[in-house]
C-alpha cells in the first residue's frame, strides 16, 4: 500500500474481573515483573498493572466500578481475556493516516487523547471486528526504551528476561477472518502477507493473525505468541499451579500463550 505507516506493536491489553489472578499467572508461570501501574486508567474505572516483555509490554486492566466499558466487554466475551491490540507509530502524521483509513472504513473512535508528549487514539472493538486497535504517537519516537503508558524510560529497571524474550504475534478470531483481515489491513494501511497459508498482517516487529473462532466466546483477541526459554519449565510451573495447558501453550487471564522456545 502506498504511504503505509511504520506501526510497532508496543502493548498487548489483558481485560479481567479480578487482576490479581492473572498476575499472579504472568508473574508465577512467565516470571514477569510489573514495572508501573496507571493512576489514569481511573478515569475509566479500572485499575492496572503493567508487564515488560522484551520490549513490548503486557498489560492487566480490571474494572473497580460498576457499568465501565470493561466490565460490558467482559460479559460480551463471557469472563477474562484479550482486549486491546496498542501499537506505536514515530510521527503524527502515521498516525493521522491510521485516522483517515478509520473514517474511511467508518470506524468509530472510541477515545482520543491529545498533549505534548503523548497522542493516544482507540479505535472501537466492534468496528474492528472483536478488539480495540491503539495507535499512538509518543513524543519520544523511541521504540525500544521509553513508552508514556509505562511511565517513560524507568520500566527497565524491572525487566526480567530469564524466562520469556518477546512477543511475535496476536492472534485475533472472528466468523469471518478473511473480512476481518482485511479490515484491518485497510485501517492499518498495511497488506497483508502475500502467498501466506495464513492471514498475518505484519507489523515492524511483530505480526497479526486471523483464524476462525475456536471456542465459544465469540470474536476477540484470543492468543499471544512468545518466545521463551524454557518451555518445560514453564509447563511444570503450569501443571502443578493447575492452570490449562499443553505441549507447547498455558492459558492465562483467558488467552492462550504459545510458547516457542529459542536460545536465550
Amino acid at each position: 500500500m502506498q504511504d503505509s505507516p511504520n506501526i510497532y506493536l508496543r502493548q498487548i491489553c489483558l481485560v479481567a474481573r479480578e487482576l490479581e489472578p492473572v498476575l499472579d499467572g504472568l508473574t508465577r508461570l512467565l516470571e514477569l515483573r510489573p514495572c508501573y501501574t496507571d493512576p489514569g486508567v481511573g478515569e475509566f474505572g479500572l485499575h492496572n498493572v503493567l508487564l515488560p516483555v522484551g520490549t513490548n509490554f503486557l498489560e492487566i486492566v480490571a474494572p473497580v466500578e460498576k457499568s465501565t466499558a470493561a466490565g460490558r466487554y467482559l460479559d460480551r466475551r463471557k469472563g477474562d481475556g484479550g482486549y486491546m491490540v496498542i501499537c506505536q507509530v514515530a510521527t503524527k502524521k502515521e498516525q493521522d493516516l491510521v485516522l483517515q483509513n478509520a473514517q474511511k472504513a467508518k470506524v468509530r473512535v472510541a477515545w482520543q487523547s491529545n498533549n505534548e508528549e503523548f497522542h493516544c487514539m482507540q479505535l472501537h472493538p466492534r468496528d474492528m471486528g472483536g478488539a480495540f486497535f491503539e495507535v499512538d504517537w509518543d513524543v519520544q519516537s523511541d521504540f525500544f526504551g521509553s513508552w508514556h503508558p509505562a511511565g517513560g524510560a524507568g520500566w527497565q529497571e524491572d525487566h526480567h528476561t530469564s524466562s520469556v524474550l518477546r512477543v511475535t504475534a496476536v492472534g485475533i478470531q472472528s466468523e469471518q477472518p478473511q473480512k476481518v483481515a482485511s479490515h484491518w489491513s485497510a485501517v492499518s494501511g498495511i497488506s497483508l502477507l502475500p502467498d501466506s497459508s495464513e492471514l498475518i498482517l505484519p507489523f515492524a516487529n511483530a505480526h497479526l493473525k486471523f483464524f476462525a473462532i475456536k471456542d465459544n466466546r465469540g470474536a476477540g483477541l484470543v492468543e499471544v505468541d512468545i518466545e521463551v526459554k524454557n518451555i518445560k519449565r514453564i509447563l511444570e510451573k503450569a501443571i502443578k499451579s493447575e492452570f490449562l495447558s499443553g505441549d507447547n501453550y498455558v492459558y492465562i487471564g483467558g488467552v492462550r500463550f504459545n510458547l516457542t522456545e529459542v536460545a536465550g
